[in-house]
């Protein structure tokens, strides 16, 4: 994705095309991976032992039957942050409306959480060091 970027930025109309073809062609290649990230929010309300079993069973779930390649859940003091990626957004509209998935929100706004927020985000960039 950053090439496609730079490619389009820099280069002049005439040569456009063909970086939009360039950038396809890296797409389907393989070489560039388009990837989505679902980040959610939340202010704790209680969390008891249904919600830890639950928890479990949606990164499981979300892993194991809609190709959620990864999931991180963090809470600090009374706020929870939790962040899953994605290779598209087919995957992330099939996993909201998952049934068991659909119970566990309904759980969420009425007992879990006061408040609660959801970013579907494209991921532009990642970098990493290895160790």
């Amino acid at each position: 994705m950053v090439i496609c970027i730079k490619i389009f930025r820099y280069h002049s109309a005439g040569c456009a095309k063909y970086a939009r073809s360039l950038c396809k062609s890296l797409y389907v290649k393989g070489i560039i991976k388009q990837m989505y990230a679902v980040i959610f929010k939340a202010e704790i309300n209680k969390l008891d032992k249904s919600y830890s079993d639950t928890a479990l069973r949606m990164r499981e779930l979300a892993i194991s039957q809609y190709g959620c390649t990864e999931f991180v859940a963090v809470t600090e003091g009374n706020h929870e942050i939790a962040i899953s990626y994605w290779e598209n957004q087919e995957q992330i509209v099939k996993w909201k409306q998952d049934a068991e998935h659909l119970v566990a929100q309904e759980m969420g706004c009425s007992t879990w959480y006061k408040s609660y927020k959801v970013e579907v985000v494209e991921v532009i960039r990642e970098y990493a060091k290895n160790t």
